[in-house]
């Protein structure tokens, strides 16, 4: 099945917030037929990207972030980019605290057509998460700027770093890397000797009508539930892979149901029902939980954060389920540990 962006499947997007930049986007179309010198006379990174090692120049100015995540991970750092393009669907929780925290930061947000609207811009670097979209348009942004696209699949420390190597905050993306790993070893002392200690927990959404979706190890949620001491179903061990899924039909639905079930609620249902809904996806004497597919699909660092706080909810009572409003107090905490 095809989940249209893979990593981010089909989110609307909204308007260019700069007149300025749409003025004159016809006349720079035509000027960027060459990369971008990516040294200027100052210092570069060769670093390993989802498309080859790329030389970028370390810079924390003139930055265009090419989604959401990637833009609020470059905020975290202390780094404000020039603008970042939209996701093509936007109704999930954690991408409503992006937009939010980017607005509220006063970043210019583009369509996610918008690679004239980013020659515009004229940006010194081009960072982002690989997609279907980076996938078709990584050519044309090349020869924009010198651009880095981490894989979907990479580890979250990892992207974290590639980011803080790229900006010359490697101190800032380590502390928040330190922090998180000391969340992740207080939770994990927590469920030692709980009857949840390595239990086996599922991933899984409808992925659209009559189709279901099940999540890997890979990307932030399958690290995390691996370095927590959970099992994961023999299906969903699968790590390194493009983008992390593979599908079910709707009759082996049930199949999906693991002591621990999170099932990812949202875009990714393109108007189907909760799999909560169908009598086949038996989840009687489990441990269920709907979670945001945003956030628990994502591959940042303020996924983790997210994730970490869905798990104490879902098996400690530890408030609720975490929301757009949540997200905005995650950003918060991680740009406090990373320093301003």
């Amino acid at each position: 099945m095809n989940l249209r962006r893979h990593t981010r499947p089909h989110r609307v997007g909204g308007r260019w917030q700069s007149v300025v930049m749409s003025m004159i986007v016809i006349a720079t179309i035509g000027a960027c037929t060459a990369p971008a010198d990516p040294s200027d006379g100052r210092p570069t990174a060769r670093i390993d990207s989802a498309y080859g090692s790329v030389v970028v120049p370390r810079t924390d100015q003139g930055i265009w972030a090419l989604d959401p995540a990637t833009a609020v991970e470059l905020l975290i750092l202390g780094v404000t980019p020039i603008g970042f393009t939209r996701y093509e669907q936007e109704s999930d929780a954690a991408t409503r605290a992006y937009l939010g925290i980017l607005g509220d930061a006063g970043v210019p947000a583009a369509d996610p057509d918008s690679v004239p609207l980013i020659a515009a811009a004229a940006p010194r670097l081009i960072v982002g998460t690989r997609a279907r979209t980076t996938d078709s348009r990584y050519e044309q942004l090349r020869k924009i700027a010198p651009t880095l696209v981490t894989g979907s699949s990479t580890s979250w420390a990892r992207a974290l770093s590639v980011a803080g190597i790229a900006t010359g905050r490697g101190d800032r993306s380590e502390s928040v890397t330190a922090h998180l790993r000391g969340r992740i070893e207080a939770l994990r002392r927590r469920l030692a000797g709980t009857r949840f200690h390595g239990q086996t927990v599922s991933m899984m959404s409808a992925c659209g009508p009559g189709t279901y979706c099940i999540y890997q190890g890979g990307r932030a949620a399958g690290e995390a539930l691996t370095a927590l001491g959970f099992s994961r179903p023999p299906d969903q061990r699968v790590t390194g892979t493009d983008f992390g899924f593979s599908t079910v039909s709707e009759e082996v639905v049930g199949t999906t149901v693991a002591p621990i079930t999170f099932v990812l609620g949202g875009s990714v249902q393109y108007g189907s029902p909760s799999p909560l809904e169908n009598p086949r996806f038996d989840t009687t004497g489990t441990r269920t939980r709907e979670v945001d597919f945003g956030a628990w699909y994502g591959a940042h660092a303020f996924d983790v954060r997210w994730i970490l706080a869905d798990l104490e909810s879902a098996l400690f009572d530890d408030g609720g389920i975490a929301d757009a409003t949540a997200g905005v107090a995650f950003y918060r905490e991680l740009r406090s540990v990373a320093g301003r």
